[in-house]
């Protein structure tokens, strides 16, 4: 009797043996395998259909049946919505701002592990200089063709991806050009090229800002040293299209040491400062979805309320500039109020 329950012992320690050397590369693909195994059961025997098998990693498992459904359900109750599959990645947004990419992997071909990452995807608005992305090191393997890109008001650089409802809206762009581009920014390291992520394009447009007053002051320059007739007509005409404090600075034109700050033109106008911000703070809050109302006024002052009763004063790069700002966030923030003198 002893010697049959012996027997069997070994068969059954032979054929695990044999069992965990024909599928250890399924069994051992996530290092220690406890953790799976813990979930396999609870899966099988505890009524549950997933399992967290890490308190310090978001990574879950299911069965392979049914396990894209479940965790769709289980992003929902956490407030994520589904927005598309990549591969084996699957986004999900919340708030229609910032998401996450969960990750599938088969563990064997009856259960299926989800790592849910940090939140590393936002959709929102992004300004900055058209480039093509600079690589880290020249002397590593490289393609030659320009891989486009924006780098911000900080120096940072971002790979500008077409979309596919805008395929090749980014050539008819030129280099160095000052733009701002709407889309989905997925927070990614490049090995290659110097940048912190991809934006996949969903709009882009120029951004008309300093050129136009380097222009300007370079004619103003040139027709106030002549006493022509026709000089004075140009230099009243392009006095004429500054209309406040910000454009008379970036004309070049003296700011008086006054407290708020005041610049005068040779036409004998001085504009005060009445802004509290700049552009750049502009555009951060209505990518975060912070303005309540915005008024703009004839000399591209805005004033924007805020939902926590704040408000920012500054000034739009061009005229009605903050207005498109607002319909492009419109998607994802609601309605904001519009009003202009």
């Amino acid at each position: 009797m002893k010697r049959n329950i012996l027997r069997v012992i070994i068969v059954c320690l032979i054929v695990l043996g044999i069992s965990i050397f024909v599928y250890s590369p399924v069994i051992f693909q996530e290092g220690n395998p406890l953790p799976q195994i813990k979930g396999i059961f609870q899966l099988n025997f505890a009524g549950k259909d997933l399992v967290k098998l890490s308190s310090e990693e978001n990574k879950y498992l299911t069965k392979s049946d049914q396990g894209v459904e479940i965790i769709k359900t289980f992003m929902k109750d956490e407030g994520y919505d589904f927005i598309e599959q990549m591969g084996s990645g699957y986004f999900f947004v919340k708030d229609n701002l910032k998401g996450v990419i969960v990750t599938h992997k088969q563990y064997s071909r009856f259960y299926s592990l989800w790592n849910i990452a940090e939140e590393k995807f936002f959709q929102a608005v992004f300004s900055g200089t058209f480039v093509c992305l600079p690589v880290k090191d020249i002397n590593l393997p490289h393609s030659d063709i320009c891989l486009y890109g924006l780098q911000d008001e900080k120096g940072d650089y971002y790979h500008l991806n077409n979309s596919d409802d805008n395929y090749n809206i980014l050539s008819t762009i030129d280099l160095g050009a000052k733009i701002i581009v709407e889309g989905v920014l997925v927070l990614e390291i490049d090995d290659v090229y110097q940048s912190l992520g991809t934006i996949t394009v969903d709009s882009v447009d120029l951004l008309v800002e300093d050129l136009d007053f380097v222009d300007i002051k370079a004619e103003l320059n040139d027709c106030l040293s002549k006493s022509d007739e026709a000089s004075r007509e140009k230099c009243k005409k392009l006095l004429e299209q500054i209309v406040n404090f910000d454009d008379c600075v970036k004309a070049g034109f003296f700011i008086m040491e006054s407290l708020p700050l005041q610049c005068a033109t040779p036409d004998g106008r001085n504009f005060t400062n009445e802004a509290n911000s700049d552009w750049d703070m502009v555009l951060e809050v209505f990518n975060n979805c912070e303005v309540k109302s915005v008024f703009q006024t004839h000399s591209k002052l805005v004033a924007i309320e805020l939902k926590n009763g704040d408000q920012i004063i500054a000034y739009e790069p061009q005229i009605d500039e903050v207005m498109r700002v607002a319909e492009n966030v419109s998607g994802k923030c609601g309605k904001i109020m519009l009003a202009t003198e």
